[in-house]
């Protein structure tokens, strides 16, 4: 800790030395980067850094990337996204991932293409003594070699339960995460190589809700702070997750450029690259420990091992993936690779699992002769834990007019995928099973239209599902033998009355036919702004509100001994959830204010995010973020 704390204070220092410029408009060559997944696909394009005002005040994951969500009420708590993604059948994935909003991931690293170093800062605190700090820096090394850094560090504390062990000072989330990063490429190209190391840890402190929530809700304001007991008042989840990646890509071959007659010099460009090789070799280690030293028998009645839980998991993978992309036509591209997973599992006095996972992928993609493209994607795996699953898709986007004003995109996907691990085998002090399942079959259709100089877009949705695997209200796991259907539509749009007033809004209709997947007829998220200059144009400025909502449904509950989200028999949602905010931009700092959960109290109940879980009362944060160059 005091060597990341020293880390950190060096960059701020570098970077606030070396400042010597103007930056009141931003420099492109300082704001453009890469990411892994574009130089893997091989675009090459540049994309500019986002220095707009939108969204500077959220701090919560999924304040930006979904409308309606259940956690436990705190920033990076154990959540769970109300939008009903497809499984992921990429890699091995031992249960539903409820911590996984809060890591430092590879997939999220920016190459920024300028040699100057760079450090981006923020920082934001606010009610309930929450605490985030964020900081970013990289720079350039040598010549074509830049290396930089990634740190987190987000905490919440107790405001509402009193049988908690220093209860006043107990912290209920507590995110550490630190992530390095390098870049290097050969001068003409033929090599490059991307690596990161990431080390994410998360502790929450669990108390499956408050005991008495009649009582709780006929208190108001701060009377409710330290005024409920916790049913578990000594618990927590810790998950510690380190991840070594390494992604090489490979151009063999001699490129030139002919500058006259007579001579050719070495393109250093990549402009003339059409095809490589690539390879990307990752290790990861995971584990989960849920602790409890004051046992509840109502709420696990039923206990296999000693008076004191330390339930863990620990996970060891190795993966590797090898394949190559390129042009067969000018008109038509592919992408083909192998997938290999070793994977091991422990689960304390419970199962051990060793996997040894094949899986082959493919991708073409065909331009249209009549403004459109078309997009197959294959993945089956031939051997392990998955042997006989697939995921096949086929894509067909059409531009419907010349000026590319809209887009239609029709898709069809068919998946089968077995359960995931922790659905089948698991150990723990409170609960036991192993039960083999049938694969989950999953149809979609899927059909969007598109404007984009409107930013409006129509989305229709239709799963047909069987065998799905869920955990039942006493937290074991069924298998549906139900053929379920999910319909859904989605809207989003943004609209701009003139250059002061805008909005945007995310709205989602949606419906299933069976009782076990459980989902709010409507999810919608509103944002109203205005936005303009101030002070002879010399600040940026925005002031509006943040609306989220999904309507009242019987959903799920968090089970901390499994780590999943269980059916439950009690209604949330119905209440609307709104922020008001006010961004400011000053050269390169970014100054914000926000009052969040500011219509909490106004309802004849409080907003309860799960069952017996209540939203923390409105609570004015504040916050900056500075970006600094050299």
């Amino acid at each position: 800790m005091r060597l990341i704390s020293t880390l950190f204070l060096c960059c701020t220092a570098h970077s606030l030395i070396a400042q010597q410029f103007d930056t009141t408009v931003y420099n492109n060559e300082l704001s453009v980067y890469v990411t892994n997944s574009s130089l893997e696909n091989l675009d090459f394009t540049y994309y500019l850094e986002d220095t707009s005002l939108d969204n500077a005040h959220k701090i919560h994951p999924f304040r930006h990337s979904s409308s309606a969500w259940l956690d436990q009420g705190l920033i990076m708590s154990p959540a769970m996204a109300l939008d009903l993604d497809l499984p992921n059948t990429g890699i091995f994935t031992q249960a539903p991932q409820t911590f996984s909003h809060g890591l430092l991931k590879s997939e999220d690293i920016k190459y920024y293409k300028s040699g100057a170093s760079r450090t981006n800062l923020k920082y934001s605190q606010g009610a309930s003594d929450l605490l985030y700090i964020q900081t970013q820096h990289s720079q350039n090394i040598f010549d074509r070699w830049t290396a930089g850094v990634n740190y987190h560090r987000i905490k919440t504390q107790n405001q509402f339960y009193d049988n908690l062990p220093g209860f006043n000072e107990e912290r209920m989330t507590n995110v550490f995460g630190f992530q390095f990063f390098s870049h290097y490429v050969t001068l003409n190209k033929n090599y490059e190589v991307l690596a990161d190391y990431a080390w994410n840890k998360s502790t929450v402190q669990e108390t499956y809700g408050i005991t008495d929530v009649d009582f709780f809700d006929t208190l108001s304001g701060r009377q409710k702070q330290y005024a409920s007991s916790a049913f578990l008042p000594d618990a927590e989840n810790l998950m510690s997750n380190r991840t070594v990646r390494v992604l090489q890509l490979f151009r063999p071959g001699e490129r030139k450029i002919r500058v006259n007659d007579t001579t050719q010099i070495i393109d250093t460009t990549y402009g003339q690259i059409k095809e490589q090789w690539f390879n990307e070799a990752t290790f990861r280690t995971q584990a989960n420990r849920f602790i409890d030293n004051a046992y509840n028998e109502n709420i696990y009645p039923i206990r296999y091992v000693s008076a004191t839980t330390h339930d863990s998991i620990f996970e060891r993978t190795f993966a590797n993936r090898f394949g190559r992309i390129g042009e067969i036509s000018s008109r038509l591209r592919y992408k083909a690779q192998l997938i290999t997973e070793w994977v091991h599992l422990n689960q304390l006095n419970a199962h051990q699992g060793n996997y040894t996972n094949v899986q082959l992928a493919g991708n073409l993609r065909r331009d249209m002769l009549l403004r459109g493209k078309m997009i197959l994607n294959a993945e089956w795996a031939v051997i392990g834990y998955y042997q006989g699953d697939w995921n096949f898709e086929g894509k067909f986007i059409h531009v419907v007019n010349r000026d590319s004003s809209a887009l239609l995109e029709a898709s069809y996907k068919s998946i089968r995928h077995r359960p995931d691990y922790n659905m089948q085998f698991f150990g723990s002090n409170y609960y036991y099973w192993n039960r083999a399942m049938d694969k989950t079959n999953i149809q979609q259709a899927k059909t969007t239209l598109r404007f984009p100089r409107q930013k409006t877009g129509l989305e229709l949705i239709y799963r047909n599902i069987t065998g799905y695997a869920y955990l039942g209200v006493d937290g074991l796991p069924i298998q549906s033998s139900n053929n379920i259907s999910y319909y859904a539509v989605r809207m989003k749009s943004e609209v701009d009355l003139g250059s002061v007033f805008h909005s945007s809004i995310d709205l989602r209709l949606q419906n299933s036919n069976a009782d076990e997947l459980r989902i709010p007829d409507m999810t919608a998220k509103v944002s109203l702004y205005l936005e303009g200059h101030l002070f002879k144009k010399n600040m940026r400025a925005q002031f509006g509100v943040d609306g989220y909502y999904f309507s009242r449904f019987k959903g799920y509950q968090y089970d901390p001994s499994s780590r999943m989200f269980k059916l439950s028999n009690s209604t949330t949602g119905g209440y609307p959830l709104i922020d008001v905010f006010l961004n400011m931009h000053v050269q390169t700092m970014k100054l914000f204010v926000v009052v969040e959960q500011a219509t909490q109290g106004l309802f004849e109940e409080d907003w309860y995010t799960l069952p017996g879980y209540p939203m923390v009362g409105t609570a004015v944060r504040f916050g900056a973020e500075w970006r600094l160059f050299n």
